[in-house]
């Protein structure tokens, strides 16, 4: 939600950081995760699932690091921010107390949410990996 009023305040006073644009979306991975593993003791989802979407946040943000610390800036694609807006509304939806409003389907509609995230999440990933990869193993201008 923030996300965009500090990106927008960033570009419009010139103030936008290379640290910035990396830790902005790290933030964001480490809520996700964290929001992800309280739900499992709650029963409201999958140890497996939540593990394969934490592992998936893990691997591409790292290696968008590892690009990034070469010089390489790896923007996010439409297909990652497909996942990261249906993550939030899966994870919206499971978290919503249903003693604040009495709707039993709300926590089956969230894991459905969330199951559509995984596979956005495993697609992204994979676009993620194929276009990192290119760059990895892209010859270098080093003659």
């Amino acid at each position: 939600g923030t996300d965009w009023i500090d990106g927008y305040f960033a570009r419009r006073y010139k103030s936008e950081t290379v640290l910035g644009q990396l830790m902005d979306p790290l933030a964001d991975k480490v809520l996700v995760a964290t929001a992800f593993i309280m739900l499992i003791p709650l029963g409201r989802l999958p140890a497996w699932l939540a593990l394969v979407i934490i592992c998936r946040e893990l691997i591409i943000t790292g290696l968008r690091g590892i690009a990034a610390s070469s010089g390489i800036v790896v923007a996010a694609s439409r297909l990652g921010k497909l996942k990261s807006i249906i993550q939030y509304l899966g994870l919206g939806t499971l978290i919503f107390p249903l003693d604040l409003l009495p709707l039993p389907f709300l926590h089956r509609l969230g894991l459905a949410i969330v199951y559509v995230a995984l596979v956005l999440t495993i697609w992204s990933g994979f676009d993620y990996f194929l276009k990192l990869r290119r760059i990895f193993l892209a010859p270098s201008d080093t003659s």
